[in-house]
């Protein structure tokens, strides 16, 4: 009789013991589940993040090259070419409503200008970042009074200028009154830090008769 419950206590010792080891084992593959999850959700969160952000940048690149404007009088000659861009970048004027009219020739036209906000924009890559820079249009441009703000990490960036005879350029102006004058359209070529390649082909609104 006493060595039954011997024998009985040893298998329940025993059973505590699978028990035990069992609970353990499923414990660990419940930790490593939330951790696997964990990791996932940082990793999804991560590329909405860069995903949003290159909406952002392709967004306000797109409007900057939408909204430019140059003088619309082609006898006037500009201090510096009000829009002027290489395969990296490229620097221009813009309003910040399409609504405006172009004209800029006279005071009045200078008062509308301000009031609606005529800024100079530049973009430019600099440690495989793409950048943008505002300030205003009626400071000079070499004021250093750039509010510079980081838009795109890169890998590879190509932009292009259509000119008046349906030719392609890698630099804007090449000569004559390409100073005063807006390329027919820009298409640049991005690669980001991801692999992603995108394309954006931008025309002037100017080009499309909205100013």
């Amino acid at each position: 009789m006493v060595k039954g419950l011997q024998h009985q206590r040893g298998m329940t010792l025993l059973e505590l013991l699978v028990a035990s080891a069992v609970m353990a084992v499923l414990a660990g593959l419940a930790f490593m589940g939330l951790d696997n999850m964990a990791t996932a959700k940082r990793v999804i969160d991560e590329q909405n993040r860069n995903l949003n952000q290159q909406n952002l940048a392709l967004f306000w690149l797109q409007s900057d090259l939408q909204l430019a404007t140059v003088h619309p009088n082609p006898l006037v000659t500009p201090t510096q070419a009000e829009f002027s861009g290489d395969s990296q970048g490229f620097s221009l004027l813009r309003f910040q409503s399409p609504t405006v009219s172009s004209g800029r020739n006279d005071r009045r036209q200078t008062a509308v200008d301000e009031a609606h906000g005529l800024v100079r924009v530049r973009w430019y890559v600099r440690n495989n970042q793409w950048y943008r820079a505002t300030q205003s249009a009626f400071v000079p441009a070499n004021s250093n009074q750039w509010l510079e703000r980081p838009m795109l990490a890169l890998r590879t960036v190509n932009c292009q200028y259509l000119n008046l005879t349906g030719q392609m350029q890698p630099v804007w102006p090449q000569g004559g009154n390409q100073g005063s004058q807006l390329p027919q359209r820009i298409r640049c070529g991005l690669t980001d830090a991801a692999g992603q390649n995108s394309v954006l082909n931008v025309v002037p609104w100017q080009h499309l008769g909205f100013l």
